[in-house]
């Protein structure tokens, strides 16, 4: 990886060119991915067993964290598509 000083960093797109930024891009998506299925995952399973969490207002909060997470995880997938 190269180091530039704050007065000759080149250019986003020299960067992109060079492949310097894709890895690091990539590893950002992919760990975005991973939180949205494990905060999906913990959804459904208090869903379904109330196990991780209990309340009163946590189905409401459920359903918002699942479509939430179904959202990033689109927008992930998307986004690893088009930096093929």
């Amino acid at each position: 990886m190269a180091c530039f000083s704050r007065w000759d960093r080149p250019h986003w797109s020299e960067l992109k060119r060079r492949g310097l930024m894709s890895e690091l891009s990539k590893k950002m998506v992919i760990g975005s991915m991973a939180a949205a299925g494990i905060v999906a995952l913990m959804s459904i399973a208090d869903l379904a067993t109330g196990m991780p969490f209990s309340g009163e207002l946590t189905k409401g909060m459920d359903i918002m964290f699942i479509l939430c997470s179904g959202i990033l995880g689109y927008l992930c997938w998307t986004c690893l598509k088009d930096a093929k």
